[in-house]
């Protein structure tokens, strides 16, 4: 698949960090399970999208070879889009619906358009009152609409299509499986607003990460980059943090203020090692000479050859059939997914936003453990206005 020098969906790391473009550039293409979710989540999107279909009807099908059996959880995330976009056409009917449509942001800052360019989840184009972009995301961390680089692209490539002025451009945010948060987010710029963030902010990190040597800068954008862990600028910026701020306060002695700033900095020190020692793993693999240091092997555990013929042994031995293969209840999770395999799940009534929990009445939440997390806006507000 083919992908942009400068792309949308990773404008949040190359706008901060311009030498990260061509870091990426060559990243070997991975898909991890939760990866291969959001892709199939979006497949039904499209289909449902180009079909005018309920997303309900694909529940347990297979739409690709290589992607996952559409579950509850993708029919419920995509039923969040079409019911927004049905209800939007419904009030604008003369408004243009565009799925998965290339749009080209390069010319609008003085760069190529096979260079900055992306594919838009839905576009709809409701000239001249506005430019609607939504993103759906199917995962958990969080995205805000407001700020959000990637449909900014997108409002820009699609100005640039239409060589028109929109009075304004609204960004949509549809991410359903992350707590605590709506479903639906939104946020609008006019076109003032849209072109000084070009000109300001996304004409000189581009023109940056075109250059020979574009700078590189450390922080929470790390994540995902497939130079994090072997990058100079990250580890510099990690050790920097471990050194000056860890060892300069007593973690028992902290205030609250200076624990909070200690917080920001966890998340890319933490990122900068667990990606390091992956690196440094692989390079010793590799053959790689590293002083002082040498490849070693965990203990290893101690598995059966076969199963069966163990079965049989212990069988002879003495143990009983409990007592050699012991049984117990499956948990929550593999219940739920056992169920939704076998279509045994209760299918979600026309008008519910989700099926019913038929475990609901047996679930127990007690075995909670305490964790940190980033507080809600409302909270921080709270928190400074105290």
């Amino acid at each position: 698949m083919k992908h942009a020098f400068l792309s949308p969906s990773a404008s949040h790391r190359w706008l901060k960090c311009p030498g990260s473009a061509k870091a990426n550039a060559d990243k070997p293409y991975e898909e991890s399970e939760a990866a291969l979710e959001g892709t199939s989540a979006h497949v039904l999107l499209e289909v449902c999208l180009r079909l005018g279909s309920d997303p309900e009807r694909f529940l347990g099908c297979l739409l690709g070879k290589g992607l996952m059996v559409v579950d509850d959880k993708m029919v419920t995330g995509v039923g969040y889009v079409i019911d927004w976009v049905n209800g939007y056409l419904s009030q604008y009917p003369e408004a243009v619906l565009r799925v998965e449509h290339a749009l080209h942001a390069g010319p609008t800052v003085g760069i190529g358009e096979d260079v900055l360019w992306g594919t838009t989840d839905v576009i709809i184009d409701n000239y001249p009152i506005e430019c609607v972009v939504l993103d759906y995301k199917h995962g958990t961390w969080k995205v805000e609409a407001k700020g959000n680089t990637q449909t900014l692209l997108y409002h820009a490539g699609q100005r640039h299509a239409k060589q028109k002025r929109y009075r304004r451009y609204r960004s949509v945010i549809v991410q359903p499986n992350t707590r605590g948060t709506k479903p639906v987010r939104e946020h609008s710029v006019n076109d003032n607003q849209l072109m000084a963030w070009l000109d300001e902010t996304v004409k000189p990190a581009a023109l940056l990460a075109l250059s020979d040597d574009p700078p590189r800068l450390a922080g929470d954008w790390c994540r995902y980059c497939y130079a994090s862990g072997k990058c100079k600028a990250q580890a510099k910026q990690a050790t920097d943090v471990a050194i000056v701020e860890f060892k300069r306060h007593d973690p028992n002695k902290l205030k609250p203020a200076d624990r909070a700033a200690l917080l920001a900095q966890v998340p890319m020190v933490k990122v900068f090692l667990e990606d390091f020692l992956a690196s440094t793993l692989d390079a010793l693999q590799r053959g790689e000479s590293i002083p002082g240091y040498e490849l070693g092997w965990n203990p290893p555990r101690r598995i059966w050859k076969d199963p069966s013929l163990a079965d049989k042994l212990l069988g002879k031995l003495g143990l009983s059939v409990d007592e050699r293969q012991p049984r117990e209840l499956l948990s929550p999770a593999q219940a739920e997914k056992a169920l939704r395999g076998k279509k045994l799940w209760p299918r979600k009534a026309k008008g519910q936003k989700e099926a019913p929990n038929p475990l609901a009445s047996l679930l127990d939440f007690t075995e909670k453990t305490p964790c940190i997390e980033k507080a809600s806006a409302a909270n921080e507000f709270a928190d400074n206005e105290a």
